[in-house]
């Protein structure tokens, strides 16, 4: 009888943490119009290589934070026997792709929950009759020091930092085409890099995290 009872506990403590975990499935893919939609039907096929990188986490998430993972072949990856809490991510592309939506997203994990996420990102192209800067921050997230990658050392260029409100909080000359930026009094949370020279303009999201 006391091994019965025994069993039955284990075996409800086993139900329990199972059914307290959640999966978070990510779909990156290549959105050639832009619409936000995939369509596999036109090409929009999956995009390999892309960071999937959890910024924040509860407590009792098992690895150090931020910890990054990668889409395979097909754009798709998945965290799963998520613990019950609130999960901040952000997208990290490779080289030469820009989001074409909000790289940064919150899920709220619940009982046995799965969360199903499609974004898309293109490929850098001309705008305005000028070939856009390819930018790239790293490390992204970072906590002392960001390091913005361009591909102009043109006078006059500068990078400006901004918070998700649209509050500017602070202006750098690129010094080369990589400029390192001191991020160190920035609060944990989101902000908006902006690499602005005459005309052109182009923004690049990035998190801080201690």
């Amino acid at each position: 009888m006391i091994k019965k009872l025994l069993f039955a506990i284990l075996f409800s403590a086993c139900f329990t943490s199972l059914h307290a975990q959640g999966v978070v499935c990510i779909t990156v893919f290549n959105d050639l119009n832009g619409d936000g939609v995939q369509t596999a039907s036109q090409g929009e096929s999956g995009v390999e290589g892309v960071a999937i990188v959890i910024v924040a986490a509860p407590a009792s998430f098992p690895h150090p934070l931020p910890y990054a993972m990668y889409t395979d072949a097909t754009g798709n990856y998945c965290f799963t026997d998520l613990d019950n809490g609130q999960y901040n991510f952000a997208l990290e592309v490779p080289e030469g792709w820009n989001y074409s939506g909000d790289p940064f997203f919150t899920v709220n994990v619940t009982d046995g929950g799965a969360n199903n996420f499609r974004f898309g990102v293109m490929e850098a192209m001309a705008t305005r009759g000028h070939e856009m800067t390819k930018l790239k921050a790293y490390p992204n997230p970072a906590s002392t020091f960001l390091t913005i990658q361009s591909q102009t050392t043109e006078v006059g260029a500068e990078i400006m930092i901004y918070d998700l409100s649209g509050k500017w909080l602070s202006s750098q000359k690129l010094t080369g085409t990589n400029t390192n930026v001191d991020v160190s009094q920035l609060a944990t949370g989101f902000y908006i890099a902006k690499f602005k020279f005459g005309n052109v303009s182009q923004n690049l999201k990035f998190a801080i995290a201690r």
